[in-house]
């Protein structure tokens, strides 16, 4: 039981951090095709900063994902192999 408390922040923190990815890219997207359709719409800032988040939101989703599918993969391998 302590085994399944102990993991459930490990697939957590990824599963926010893609979550948070996601929503960074609706919101750059969203911007980018309002500011196609109607000119001047979203400001340069806003797009600006939407973009910042979206490049910082990426890096964290994708160290945090691939850190823990690599300990995921190592801990099944172990256990195969034992």
């Amino acid at each position: 039981m302590s085994a399944i408390i102990t993991a459930v922040p490990f697939f957590v923190i990824p599963l926010l951090s893609v979550i948070v990815f996601v929503v960074s890219l609706i919101l750059f997207c969203c911007g980018k095709s309002k500011n196609k359709r109607y000119p001047g719409s979203v400001s340069a800032e806003t797009m600006e900063e939407r973009k910042l988040f979206l490049i910082i939101s990426s890096i964290v989703a994708g160290v945090f994902v691939f850190s823990t599918v690599a300990v995921s993969l190592l801990v099944y391998s172990i256990i195969a192999y034992m």
